[in-house]
């Protein structure tokens, strides 16, 4: 029911308003940052038709080329921006995952134009997120630490995070030969609110050196970036009645009832270093094609230490990623574009054995001193999408479009202690549809997608259960332009989900 009243309202919005210049979307998804910490990842963005305009703006040597010859009439460049987002699973969940998370969001961007120089661009945000209903994590972007991730068996956590992020840098050059800079700094403080003596903090920084060939209708370019994690958590209590069984690995290992007068704490860093290569054939004429390939590897190395020992458990981490991407104008009003894009994640995780040395027999000093590695973990995960998309100019600001694709997804996880192999696997045919109206003062933009979910899951002494979840997505932008020239405008997101999973964002922006 709730699915079929959005879709309605959708549809009627879309009839009922005046818009515009068709780049609502781009204006502030450009701005917007990355839902996984790997620099490649454009989260399967949606907006098909400026695909390659997302994919240069990873890379600090195209941020100026691409405002250059940018074909989007881009009326303003900087961006206010407060968000409102509402996530909710009713379903069986990852148990580091929320059960209910609510974010309230606010966001500055914007480019400056550096004469003789180049393009200074950059955004700043802060982020209050509340999470509910995590039963056993006190780990920040857990992801990137799996299955390492510390959790206690009291009762139901509610962590509260401030995340704090800073992205910025400057494309230099105006011939064939550009260059460019740019850092990404994020940072996130936690604590449980039932247990403040928890807290976790957690900053990552990423620092991107690029170069480029932009001559001969193509575009070459080259993406080196060194980055660095750190996390640090601590838990105490005082409280002789707070006991509990601590463990990491998600329970597979060291499963200990807590002692009176708790105190906890570990240290965990991530050092790495990835590149990303960009080819784009810029099209010459109105009819000619447009083409795009990339290409991205990250390598990462996390350590751990807890208490006297050094680098107690380790993971090494892969990450591949690729994409095709083209585009031709079909005649005088028919635009074609194909999208294929997918990463691959190859993690092996390892413990170290340690032994302890007497040092001093008379002041009974130890230290510990390594004497062996074992193998706990590896995890072998593929994500791929493949879309096709045909839009209309049926009128003067007026567009509409239909698109399909296909997603796979699969993983699979081997634990040696104990021994444990969990496998699933997930393909999603998707259909959708998207309506563009618009003028000189209105801009108008919404996107409808449906998807059917197949999944296949087994783990070890576990029957295979296979199931499928209906998925109906909903995508609008809307701007106005004011008399001053700048823009006012909102955005909402809605995902409903056959198994009542919901996610509903809410946006107002200001470009000016």
């Amino acid at each position: 029911m709730k699915s079929h009243i959005i879709l309605s309202l959708s549809v009627l919005l879309a009839f009922a308003l005046s818009a515009g210049a068709q780049n609502a979307r781009y204006s502030v998804n450009k701005y917007k940052e990355n839902g996984s910490s790997y620099d490649d990842r454009l989260n399967m963005n949606s907006d098909m038709e400026n695909f390659s305009r997302y994919t240069m703006r990873r890379f600090p040597s195209l941020v100026g080329w691409t405002k250059e010859k940018d074909s989007i009439p881009e009326r303003n460049v900087n961006i206010l921006l407060v968000e409102y987002s509402n996530d909710i699973k009713k379903t069986e969940h990852k148990a580091w995952e929320s059960a209910h998370t609510s974010i309230s969001h606010l966001m500055a961007g914007g480019e400056y134009a550096i004469k003789g120089v180049g393009i200074l661009y950059g955004q700043a945000s802060y982020s209050k997120e509340k999470e509910h209903d995590i039963f056993s994590n006190y780990t920040s972007r857990p992801a990137d630490y799996y299955p390492y991730l510390v959790g206690d068996t009291v009762n139901i956590g509610n962590p509260s995070n401030e995340r704090y992020t800073v992205h910025g840098g400057i494309s230099l050059g105006k011939d064939k030969f550009r260059y460019g800079i740019a850092a990404y700094y994020e940072g996130i403080a936690a604590a449980k609110k039932n247990q403040p003596r928890s807290s976790v903090y957690n900053y990552m920084f990423r620092f991107s050196l690029s170069a480029a060939y932009t001559g001969n209708g193509s575009q070459l370019a080259l993406k080196l970036y060194p980055e660095i994690s750190h996390q640090s958590i601590r838990v105490s209590s005082s409280l002789l009645t707070y006991r509990y069984l601590q463990y990491y690995g998600f329970g597979m290992w060291n499963r200990t009832e807590s002692p009176a007068d708790y105190n906890y704490s570990r240290e965990a860093s991530i050092k790495g270093i990835g590149t990303e290569l960009i080819y784009h054939h810029q099209p010459q004429t109105l009819n000619d094609w447009e083409l795009m390939l990339t290409a991205g590897f990250n390598h990462r190395h996390m350590k751990t230490e807890e208490a006297n020992f050094k680098n107690l458990f380790e993971s090494k981490t892969n990450h591949i990623s690729h994409s095709i991407f083209t585009k031709k104008r079909l005649g005088g009003n028919t635009t074609f574009c194909l999208s294929y894009q997918g990463m691959e994640n190859m993690r092996d995780g390892l413990e170290n054995v340690y032994q302890s040395i007497r040092q001093e027999s008379e002041q009974e000093l130890y230290n510990y001193e390594k004497v062996g590695t074992s193998k706990l973990y590896d995890c072998h995960l593929y994500d791929e999408q493949v879309r096709a998309r045909i839009s209309h100019d049926i009128f003067k600001g007026i567009q509409i479009g239909y698109f399909l694709g296909l997603n796979y997804f699969e993983t699979e996880e081997n634990y040696d202690m104990p021994k444990l192999n969990e496998q699933l696997q997930s393909y999603a045919p998707l259909l959708g549809a998207s309506f563009k109206y618009g003028d000189k003062n209105n801009d108008f933009d919404i996107e409808i997608t449906a998807k059917r979910d197949n999944i296949k899951r087994h783990a070890t002494q576990k029957a295979a259960s296979t199931y499928g979840v209906s998925v109906c997505s909903t995508e609008m932008y809307y701007t106005r332009t004011l008399r001053n020239g700048k823009q006012i405008g909102c955005e909402m997101n809605a995902i409903l989900s056959s198994r009542h999973d919901s996610t509903f964002n809410i946006g107002i922006f200001y470009l000016f």
